[in-house]
């Protein structure tokens, strides 16, 4: 049925095709007398240059095309390439798919799209295996802006197909770190969160072919961007975390690596509102650095306190008040003992257990408790300003 439509529309696209572009246009395929409208039609049809025409259309189907300039520069992409007529290519595509324009006679855009959208995204499909080197353009970090928002959206409707989800999958996972930084960087910028919640649509349906460790690299890039990136913050994390788990006689390191990446996740899981998920993840990420910890504490310690506080406050989250007392409580001990030892590196997670702490015994109506921890935080906090100001006289 799309191809049909198809046909219908290349019949019209024949209508405006350059000359400059034609094909089959010799002399002997004319008729004789006079031409009815029937032999015009068949002319101009013959003449279009139907793979370079397709493709072009779906170069315009997968992006908002800018202006002049933006368009030669992603038809020249396109395996046809018509070479010193690429200008004539960009202007038949104007003509074809006229933009819309504003009360000034201007257009934000050099034309539109072929419509309805599920036309196009046929078209996109059909001509994927050609359009290798304008999706790879089109998936840079340079494009990331609010003409991306199109090419994620198609991408993602399309990644239904196979062939087109692994065209894309794989292109993606050679630049997700970059791309990931600059969506994070145009979301704070703007300050809303459109961006991200397009880019993870997108990630989201072709992950599959996204290497883990790529994940857990453009996770990391978004540690420090909080709401407005946590659903994509979460999707890589579950991503990275999508690793072979380790049995007890695995390496030491990766048994490390899948507790760091749960752990990780367990917190994107929290802060999605995911509960359930996130304290199931928490205790998995504590039971594996407890054990890695008992036979290597000045290694794993730290990670196991990190893990403990974490795992403290999914339990708290979830209600389980009085498991989430003690473990707030074996982990402030433990990063009493690390501050004790190392004040420099750790006095700063202590006060972070001990707020933890005070919070959680608040919580249960022990407000004494809660006030004497609290004062003990401050205490620490002090001491931890008098150490700076030691270090810089």
């Amino acid at each position: 049925m799309f191809e049909e439509v198809l046909r219908h529309e290349e019949r019209y696209w024949a209508e405006h095709w350059p000359s400059s572009l034609a094909v089959n246009t010799d002399q002997d395929q004319q008729t004789d007398g006079i031409a009815t409208p029937t032999d015009a039609q068949a002319r101009k049809m013959q003449s279009l240059n139907r793979e370079l025409a397709r493709q072009a259309v779906a170069a315009a189907t997968l992006t908002d095309i800018q202006d002049e300039e933006d368009a030669i520069s992603l038809l020249q992409l396109l395996p046809p390439n018509p070479g010193e007529n690429i200008k004539d290519l960009a202007e038949w595509l104007r003509d074809c798919y006229p933009p819309h324009m504003n009360g000034n006679g201007h257009s934000a855009l050099w034309c539109e799209h072929l419509e309805p959208d599920r036309i196009g995204e046929h078209l996109v499909v059909s001509e994927a295996d050609d359009l290798e080197p304008l999706l790879r353009e089109l998936l840079s970090p340079s494009r990331v802006g609010t003409s991306s928002l199109r090419t994620w959206t198609i991408l993602e409707r399309v990644s239904t197909d196979p062939h087109l989800n692994e065209h894309a999958g794989l292109i993606l996972n050679d630049v997700l770190v970059e791309v990931t930084q600059a969506v994070h960087a145009q979301v704070v910028d703007s300050q809303s969160p459109d961006l991200a919640a397009g880019f993870t649509k997108l990630f989201s349906a072709v992950r599959s072919h996204i290497e883990p460790d790529e994940a857990h690299e453009a996770e990391q890039s978004l540690s420090n961007a909080g709401y407005l990136t946590i659903f994509l913050e979460c999707e890589l994390a579950q991503r990275a975390a999508d690793i072979t788990r380790p049995t007890d006689e695995s390496p030491e390191i990766d048994r490390a690596t899948y507790a760091s990446r749960k752990s990780s996740l367990s917190r994107c899981l929290a802060a999605s509102g995911r509960r359930d998920e996130a304290l199931e993840t928490a205790q998995e990420a504590t039971k594996l650095y407890r054990t890695l910890a008992e036979h290597n504490p000045a290694a794993y310690n730290p990670d196991l306190a990190m893990s403990l506080n974490n795992l403290a406050n999914r339990l708290a989250g979830n209600g389980q008040q009085r498991e989430a007392l003690k473990t707030a409580q074996e982990a402030t001990s433990l990063y009493r003992t690390l501050a004790e030892h190392n004040p420099a590196a750790y006095t700063l997670n202590l006060t972070k257990s001990l707020n933890t702490y005070a919070d959680i015994l608040e919580w249960s109506s022990n407000t004494k408790e809660a006030a004497r921890i609290r004062q003990e935080r401050d205490e620490v906090l002090k001491r931890m300003k008098e150490m700076e100001e030691e270090d810089d006289a």
